[in-house]
């Protein structure tokens, strides 16, 4: 884990003592004990809360926070453990989606926590959890919708967010759920008119 160094005093004990366990979970993992990995990376995320809590430029840990409990999901994934694993994604996607709003202009934030949503979508869509699912792709859509909306660089996201809004009202509809389809098919009309390059 690449963590951030204090400006004042270099290296505070917790960013020392985050790194080494970061070594030491790197570790783990290649001796095959996981689960001592997944216990080392909650003590990371820990060190790192408290620090959050308290530091003014709380901003620049949140990325660390939500790499920690990501990787601890793909742990829990591999394990088995379903459940663990998605609270794990969870988790890292709430602290992204901070980083995300503290730096709304952060191309590479919002496109790295869009992915992390699709994924989860994904992991539970395969967990027969469809409800669910959708929820977590649609966020990742309107996080996306948001950066675009308000970037120079909005029209290259055009064709994807089509075929979100167009992916979104097909799920919708096809666990009956008519009026939040109908919604996706205006945002869909919306963008078409917004891009008019892109309309059909």
């Amino acid at each position: 884990m690449n963590l951030p160094l204090d400006d004042s005093c270099g290296e505070t004990p917790e960013i020392k003592r985050c790194q080494v366990l970061a070594k030491q979970a790197a570790a783990d993992e290649y001796r095959g004990e996981l689960d001592a990995a997944i216990e080392k990376y909650r003590m990371i995320a820990d060190i790192l809360l408290s620090v959050v809590a308290r530091d003014a430029e709380y901003t620049r840990y949140l990325e660390e926070l939500s790499r920690c409990y990501w990787r601890s999901g793909e742990i829990e994934d591999g394990l088995g453990r379903p459940l663990a694993a998605a609270d794990c994604y969870r988790r890292s996607i709430g602290f992204g989606q901070r980083l995300s709003i503290a730096q709304p202009d952060n191309r590479k934030y919002t496109l790295a926590l869009v992915e992390r949503c699709d994924k989860l979508a994904a992991f539970l869509a395969h967990g027969g959890d469809s409800g669910e699912a959708i929820h977590w792709f649609s966020r990742g859509t309107k996080i996306l919708r948001r950066f675009a909306w308000n970037s120079d660089e909005g029209r290259q996201f055009a064709d994807s967010l089509k075929f979100r809004y167009w992916r979104l009202e097909e799920s919708e509809r096809s666990i009956g759920r008519v009026n939040e389809a109908f919604y996706w098919r205006r945002q869909f009309d919306e963008i078409c008119k917004k891009f008019s390059s892109f309309a059909e």
